[in-house]
């Protein structure tokens, strides 16, 4: 348990974040007697400076959280063997730097991996040995060098049966999708490559992942055909569905007043997580349209349009430069 001169830091950098100021972590403010802690979190503060040295010798800790503040430096690169037990990373919207742990993989029990909006350079190291990885997301760094194994990274994480969330877009990551996606987990329903250097095609067994919303491939070298197991919604389709269920609302029994009010306080929590005043913490487009097209299911009754039983409905991203067809 933390002492309480430790309590104490932890309220004062809650005020003076909450007034602007910026807060330097001490050198020293992690001593032996938190050697019990398990989680340690300071998200959306503006904490600066470097993470002192001995919070990743704390072998306990199970989740480790700073996102959205102003902290520099980099991470230690016997991260996984110093933190054997940690379950959630969260670093991102930081200005950390230098190359992704080796390591990582060793903290088998990892679930959320969030990287993003850093400067992270080199490759992503290899994830595979993380069965309980459900989020991994580092988009919004400078990883990769556009070379043809900058995606070899992603065969082991074939083997990963629980992954939900994928990112790595906006990055330098080059090379060609490879089949395998097609065998990634089936409860994965976003997946961001976008703004890379990735040619070729996209893989046909895409089309494979059945609960796949949010598809970001904008800004690449992609070209060819759009694989036909692969259904591109477009938005106007999405106000129309949410109209015509609308229309009909006179004919809503009890179940179905219970979906339309579900679906208005989704709306309602859509708004206000695109309202925050702070552009480093609104919701994404990304989720703002999966979120929009759960929506839509639930009014509409339907998961899928068209003739494919278990085709994947998508809002496939893409930019001119990208020569597609269908």
């Amino acid at each position: 348990m933390a002492s309480k001169s430790t309590a104490l830091w932890a309220r004062a950098v809650d005020y003076f974040s909450r007034h602007n100021y910026i807060v330097i972590l001490p050198y020293d403010f992690f001593p032996w007697r938190l050697k019990r802690l398990e989680i340690f979190s300071f998200g959306v503060n503006n904490l600066g400076g470097t993470i002192p040295p001995s919070i990743f010798n704390l072998s306990t800790l199970t989740g480790f959280a700073v996102p959205v503040n102003q902290l520099h430096g980099t991470l230690p690169p016997d991260l996984g063997h110093t933190l054997p037990n940690l379950e959630i990373l969260l670093v991102h919207t930081n200005r950390f730097s230098g190359l992704i742990p080796m390591t990582i993989s060793n903290a088998s029990n990892l679930s959320n991996v969030n990287l993003g909006y850093n400067f992270f350079t080199g490759k992503i190291p290899s994830l595979g040995s993380l069965p309980n990885l459900r989020v991994l997301s580092i988009n919004y760094n400078d990883l990769g060098s556009g070379q043809d194994d900058d995606l070899s990274f992603l065969y082991p994480l074939e083997n990963n049966t629980v992954l939900e969330i994928f990112e790595v877009g906006a990055n330098h990551l080059g090379g060609v999708l490879p089949e395998i996606l097609g065998n990634f987990s089936k409860n994965l329903w976003r997946m961001g490559f976008g703004k890379n250097q990735i040619r070729g095609t996209i893989p046909d067994g895409i089309g494979n992942l059945v609960s796949l919303a949010v598809l970001a491939l904008e800004s690449n070298q992609l070209g060819g055909m759009i694989p036909s197991s692969i259904e591109v919604v477009e938005p106007t389709l999405l106000r129309e569905d949410v109209e015509s269920s609308i229309h009909s609302s006179h004919r809503m029994n009890h179940t179905e007043t219970g979906k339309t009010l579900e679906c208005l306080v989704s709306i309602i929590k859509i708004g206000v997580a695109c309202s925050v005043e702070l552009p480093r913490e609104r919701i994404d487009i990304g989720s703002v349209v999966a979120e929009l097209h759960r929506v839509r299911d639930i009014l509409s009754g339907t998961r899928i349009r068209g003739q494919h039983e278990y085709v994947s409905v998508l809002e496939l991203i893409t930019l001119p430069n990208e020569e597609f067809s269908s």
